[in-house]
């Protein structure tokens, strides 16, 4: 899109199969570890087949066969030319360092961080270039992570008006069909009731 970017920061937790990759070529499933930072919590990663493609030339066979032998033999590896991942710089976060990330941004700048967050801003202090800007964005409210957050900073008021207004709420559910069609249906008839 035209926007002049040295490089990203490609940040994960301990499950770091992201992180393996962009440093060795070896894309590998382990053990999916649960941590601080849930959505982190992965071993196959959503946008990797995407961006696989396009780094492969948009050669679709290519990426096909790099996908079906990792899904086959849970490991794939490329190997590239020197050059081919300079656009990422990619680290792992351990817990307890995603816990000191949010206890440090609360000291330096009075901002309470998520735990995704916090995990993104360990990795752009580590590898920021002094002489570049470095933008980190904020991935989520940390109101949806009271427990990691309490732990980090205890006592801090961490809420969110969206969220306090769904305390006390009966919790609402629709069974529906294991059905493509009957949740098409249920969908629409929710859109046309202003539901």
């Amino acid at each position: 899109m035209g926007l002049p970017l040295r490089k990203l920061v490609l940040a994960t937790n301990e499950n770091d199969i992201l992180a393996r990759f962009f440093q060795s070529g070896v894309y590998e499933r382990g053990e999916v570890r649960f941590s601080n930072s849930p959505a982190m919590d992965i071993q196959v990663a959503s946008n990797f087949e995407r961006y696989l493609y396009y780094q492969l030339g948009e050669n679709a066979t290519d990426c096909a066969a790099f996908m079906n032998r990792f899904q086959t033999e849970k490991c794939a590896s490329l190997n590239q030319p020197d050059g081919f991942f300079d656009w990422f710089t990619a680290d792992a976060v351990t817990d307890d360092e995603t816990l000191q990330s949010i206890q440090g941004i609360w000291h330096q700048f009075n901002y309470l961080a998520d735990p995704h967050t916090a995990v993104g801003f360990h990795l752009a202090q580590k590898h920021r270039d002094p002489t570049v800007p470095m933008v980190c964005l904020a991935t989520a409210h940390p109101a949806k992570f009271d427990d990691t957050v309490d732990s980090a900073i205890p006592g801090v008021v961490n809420q969110h008006s969206s969220l306090d207004a769904l305390l006390g709420l009966e919790t609402r559910k629709t069974k529906i069909t294991d059905d493509p069609d009957a949740l098409k249906d249920f969908i629409r008839a929710r859109c046309l009731s202003g539901h």
